[in-house]
């Protein structure tokens, strides 16, 4: 059985060769996950998949808040990579982007509001 490591690299091999491949509005990418292998097109330029630095600690805080406790393998996923989107097409999810200084705001916000 394939780790959340693997399906997420795998998924992200994808959209690479997708022909509109990991691409988003400029202003929208923070700065260390800009591709600049790949030349921008118009206001889009290339983002890239980087390391998480979500900490056990900020983890344990927001499940705190939630009042209920993440999956672990939900925690490996929120902990191992950055990323602007993620399309897992072959079980038709789409995740939105978990990006580097949100402190988990984003999912903050869609669980607790």
């Amino acid at each position: 059985m394939k780790t959340i490591h693997q399906i997420i690299d795998d998924s992200f091999k994808k959209m690479k060769e997708e022909i509109f491949p990991m691409m988003s509005i400029e202003d929208e990418v923070p700065k260390e996950m800009i591709d600049s292998s790949v030349e921008a097109e118009e206001d889009y330029i290339r983002w890239k998949a980087i390391p998480s630095k979500i900490t056990d600690k900020e983890l344990s805080s927001f499940e705190e808040e939630l009042k209920c406790k993440l999956p672990k393998s939900y925690k490996d996923f929120l902990q191992y990579k950055y990323f602007m989107e993620l399309h897992l097409s072959d079980i038709a999810i789409k995740f939105n982007g978990i990006l580097p200084n949100s402190n988990l705001e984003n999912l903050k916000e869609m669980n607790l509001k």
